[in-house]
Order: structure tokens, then C-alpha cells, then sequence
């Protein structure tokens, strides 16, 4: 666990990692972009925070580049970051933290950096189905 002052801005456990990393397949060096950056530049749903007018006054997000050799990294960093189902909020976020796995709860109040693709869908019995439908994703079903 992390102390505020002290926040891990790669661990992604309490809330959304601040900072997605990945490697450049041609020549090895380490690249990254802020969480901001990364839902910009990928065109996903989420509420819009101050530090993304900072992104969009800066000339707002590019192509993704390697630094070092400048091979475009989209594909790269598009795999860095799974969706995964939200327990806790009955969606699939986009931009998953640590406290997906806990249960809901009622009176909950709702998360202010889900990244929303889909609903979880609901079985017979009232418990998530096997399955998650996501809207506009290839093959629109993520196992759970």
C-alpha cells in the first residue's frame, strides 16, 4: 500500500496508473505516455479532468513514437492497457485499477476514472454471465 505523498504512479492498485509504459519492439527503449494521453489518444469515454485541457493546450496528442528510433508504437500501446470487468461499478473499464475484483455495494458512490465500454451482462441467476459484451471492440465479447 502507498501513502498519498508517495503514490506510485506505475501501480495502478487503488486507482488508475498514472503512467502506461511499454518498450519499443525495434530498438528496445523504454516509452511512455500519462493516463490522460492515452485516453485521448486511443478515443476512449471518460470524464475529462483538468490535466487533459493541459494535454489538448499543449497541441493535444499525437501518433505514439518511439523517441529513439521513431517507429510508431498505436499498436504498442494499445495492448499495454487491457479492459477488464469492474465488479465493483457492473462495467467493463477501459482503464482498469486494483479495485475492480472488489463486490458491488449498494449506495456506492460511482467511479470517477472508469473508462466505460460496456455493460456486464447479467445471468439468469442475478451473478455476472461468463462473458462481457463490449461495444465497439474486435469480437465485442471479453471472457471473464
Amino acid at each position: 500500500m502507498c501513502y498519498a505523498a508517495s503514490c506510485n504512479p506505475l501501480c495502478g492498485r487503488c486507482k488508475p496508473r498514472r503512467i502506461v509504459e511499454t518498450v519499443c519492439p525495434q530498438c528496445g527503449a523504454p516509452c511512455s505516455m500519462t493516463r490522460e494521453e492515452y485516453l485521448v489518444c486511443f478515443g476512449l469515454p471518460h470524464r475529462k479532468g483538468s490535466l487533459e485541457r493541459k494535454v489538448a493546450e499543449r497541441s493535444g496528442v499525437g501518433e505514439p513514437r518511439c523517441e529513439s528510433c521513431g517507429r510508431d508504437l498505436t499498436e504498442v500501446f494499445r495492448r499495454a492497457v487491457d479492459p477488464a470487468p469492474c465488479h465493483l461499478q457492473q462495467v467493463v473499464c477501459g482503464f482498469p485499477c486494483g479495485r475492480r475484483d472488489e463486490p458491488p455495494r449498494d449506495g456506492a458512490p460511482p467511479c470517477r476514472t472508469m473508462v466505460p465500454l460496456g455493460r456486464l451482462a447479467e445471468g439468469g441467476d442475478g451473478g455476472a454471465a461468463a462473458a462481457v459484451r463490449v461495444e465497439g471492440r474486435e469480437g465485442g465479447v471479453l471472457p471473464l
